[in-house]
């Protein structure tokens, strides 16, 4: 996306996000060169060079899914090959050292874990009230959706929606491999 908007050149997009940013070309060029002459920075590679933090690994992020596994479980069974904490933000969210790779773990694999801070945070923050109802508008891959059921204690109701039919695929697996109730989450195409 950088090499479409710096330098002009053409790239092929799928997505509908890069759909958009395509379409927001010229407002994005235009916040890109007011920024460069805010900071005093004269091309976008010296501003991506100032932006870096250099040597400094973060560490990798993992929500529990409570609807399989309590949070202790899960930390007993993670710190047989590495060091866990606990967030200190997040209930169900833990910490683990920078760079583990944990796509073909096996609580991965079942949907027991949920990798990725961010979206853990966004259900954290609502923090629903078992009995709400709640609209996650951009659902998939589903780790949202999953999260909120969770924290709504199977009580509440989720509806989960997304543009994109191929994509819904995509969601509904992850709400069956997450143990979530159907019922709770409706997977629709808007």
């Amino acid at each position: 996306m950088c090499e479409f908007l710096v330098n002009n050149k053409e790239i092929s997009f799928v997505g509908d996000a890069e759909k958009f940013l395509v379409q927001q070309k010229v407002s994005l060029q235009s916040s890109l060169a007011r920024l460069l002459v805010r900071k005093k920075i004269k091309c976008i590679k010296y501003l991506v060079d100032h932006c870096q933090t250099p040597n400094v690994s973060k560490p990798h992020y993992v929500s529990v899914n409570t609807l399989k596994l309590d949070v202790y479980s899960a930390i007993v069974e993670l710190e047989k090959q590495y060091m866990v904490q606990k967030d200190n933000m997040v209930p169900d969210l833990l910490k683990l050292p920078p760079k583990c790779d944990l796509h073909y773990h096996h609580l991965v694999m079942n949907g027991t874990i949920i990798q990725g801070k961010a979206s853990s945070m966004v259900a954290a923050t609502l923090d629903p009230e078992p009995v709400w109802e709640v609209l996650n508008a951009c659902a998939v891959p589903g780790n949202k959706t999953v999260h909120l059921v969770a924290l709504m204690r199977r009580k509440g109701k989720v509806m989960a929606c997304e543009l994109n039919k191929e994509r819904i695929k995509r969601l509904a697996d992850t709400v069956r491999l997450s143990g979530a109730p159907s019922i709770l989450a409706k997977i629709t195409c808007v």
